[in-house]
């Protein structure tokens, strides 16, 4: 995802670089919170904690694919 965004962000320049820095910081506050709300209501022990790194890299996963799909356009 690093990667992704890295590219973009020196591709783009003034407002167009501006909105995809504002767009990474609110998807970043986006899967803190969906971070939060997993280990609230996933209850403990391992298998909990498995399925919210599960959830976590989806999330990771989806958000570098939107970035890979911009980057190749």
């Amino acid at each position: 995802m690093a990667r992704a965004y890295d590219t973009l962000r020196y591709r783009l320049s003034g407002s167009d670089r501006a909105k995809l820095m504002d767009a990474q910081y609110t998807w970043q506050q986006s899967d803190a919170q969906a971070g939060d709300l997993d280990k609230t209501l996933g209850g403990g022990g391992q298998a909990a904690a498995l399925q919210r790194a599960e959830a976590a890299l989806e999330r990771i996963n989806t958000r570098a694919n939107e970035l890979e799909k911009y980057a190749r356009r």
